[in-house]
């Protein structure tokens, strides 16, 4: 099995990840949201192809998962826009996170149904040590838990947040818990090998 993990840089690529989170949150997981919300969530027709897009998505870097060639995973490190990460726009956050220009949040990561588990999770999360977590201090995220959340916390070396379980909406069935990885290259070094030898 040929699995590609790369930055998503041409329109034809995003388009691939934009129509996955497209599948998997509309079509698959039924998620619901009001014309009017705060990330601008919106779902469009690309010529015959159905979008899921929002106004983070031109400042955010794009990554996919490609296994011989089709994509089967992707999300965004999204930066701030207006001074303001997406998820600020439905919930405070800590001022560790706050205070850090430095930051990223991790969001939109969705993988193909049956790709899921620790197989690409942990390709992935290979990837992203090796090449991309030294250029940020703090990355964080939000998760589910037990799952995926106990995945990323024993395994992927997030931590919990001192922050009580929140929903983005109140519509929304599961609540979530915000994780991050420390700003701390030491931490992140030994967290890189433990995932080599996994």
């Amino acid at each position: 099995m040929f699995i590609d993990i790369k930055e998503l840089k041409t329109s034809d690529e995003i388009i691939l990840a934009k129509n996955l989170l497209y599948k998997i949150y509309i079509e698959e997981f039924k998620w619901n949201f009001s014309d009017i919300n705060p990330s601008d969530l919106k779902i469009e027709n690309y010529y015959d192809v159905k979008i899921l897009k929002d106004k983070f998505d031109e400042i955010s870097k794009w990554f996919g998962v490609f296994i011989e060639k089709r994509i089967a995973a992707c999300c965004k490190f999204c930066q701030r826009l207006n001074g303001k990460f997406e998820l600020e726009l439905y919930q405070n956050i800590p001022d560790f996170i706050s205070n850090d220009s430095n930051a990223i949040e991790i969001n939109k990561l969705v993988i193909k149904k049956e790709y899921r588990g620790k197989f690409l999770l942990f390709h992935m999360a290979k990837y992203f040590y090796t090449a991309l977590l030294n250029n940020y201090s703090t990355i964080f995220t939000t998760a589910v838990f037990p799952v995926p959340g106990l995945l990323y916390t024993q395994n992927l070396g997030f931590k919990t947040a001192d922050l009580e379980p929140f929903k983005y909406i109140k519509e929304q069935n599961e609540y979530v818990n915000l994780l991050f990885i420390p700003d701390d290259k030491n931490y992140k070094q030994n967290q890189l090998k433990k995932l080599m030898k996994s």
